[in-house]
């Protein structure tokens, strides 16, 4: 008897020796997390947006979206067709689809548009035939995402003192916190471009880039620089499927 409780104390030892070995272990452990490096500084915002310009320049198609608040951003001359919001694809060259939601006074619809270079053709309203875009519309997003002198190397150049503000992980976005940057992006080439839709005048930008690929996921444009949802034109643009490639030929 009196071995087997001896033997029995010996392992009720070893059992608590176990056991205080692997709590130590487990609060080392602990201890060594929470005195872990924090996130490493992030590169230079002019770093990220030339990394990113190259980035979408270097694909060959994306999706994008495009949803508008605020002030109404008028197509026509006469202010009475405003550009609601718009989605579809951008294909290289110069190649870009998609359907345009339209403010009309009393009506909300949508059309369809094909941009190729700097022809462009829409549904009509009434009858849903294709026909010829005016020129003086400024939406031209076959224009506005050109890899060489469209939007993104108009911000990669024009943009003043940009900055990395924090990181966000987008609720429709990839599974990833984004670098965000801020900075005021100087209107007059980006008003030349658009007819004036944007610009002339200094623009408020936020952008969302991925900290490893440098893909862009989200523009959004104040309209003009400082002002409020009440006051301004607000332009956010999502872009997604990188890389995707989509036939886009003349409807006429």
């Amino acid at each position: 008897m009196n071995w087997t409780l001896k033997l029995l104390n010996i392992k009720i030892r070893k059992d608590v020796s176990m056991i205080s070995v692997l709590l130590a272990s487990f609060i080392f452990l602990l201890v060594l997390s929470s005195c872990s490096e924090p996130d490493p500084t992030p590169p230079p915002a002019e770093d990220i947006i030339a990394a990113a310009n190259d980035k979408m320049a270097g694909l060959e198609g994306f999706r994008f979206s495009m949803n508008m608040s605020g002030l109404p951003v008028f197509l026509d001359g006469d202010g009475t067709l405003a550009l609601a919001k718009a989605e579809g694809f951008y294909s290289k060259p110069d190649q870009a689809m998609g359907a345009v939601s339209i403010q009309a006074p009393g009506l909300l619809t949508n059309v369809d548009v094909i941009s190729i270079g700097q022809q462009q053709w829409l549904t009509n309203i009434l009858t849903g035939d294709w026909m010829v875009m005016p020129p003086a519309w400024g939406f031209n997003p076959a224009v506005l995402f050109d890899a060489n002198d469209g939007f993104l190397a108009i911000l990669t150049a024009d943009l003043r003192d940009p900055v990395v503000v924090g990181r966000e992980k987008l609720d429709d976005g990839p599974d990833a916190e984004l670098y965000i940057i801020e900075g005021t992006l100087d209107g007059t080439r980006l008003g030349d471009m658009t007819l004036g839709l944007l610009g002339p005048d200094d623009l408020d930008v936020r952008l969302w880039v991925h900290p490893e690929d440098k893909a862009l996921y989200r523009v959004i444009v104040t309209n003009p620089a400082g002002s409020s949802e009440d006051n301004g034109s607000i332009w956010q643009l999502d872009f997604d499927e990188l890389g995707r490639i989509v036939t886009i030929e003349p409807p006429l």
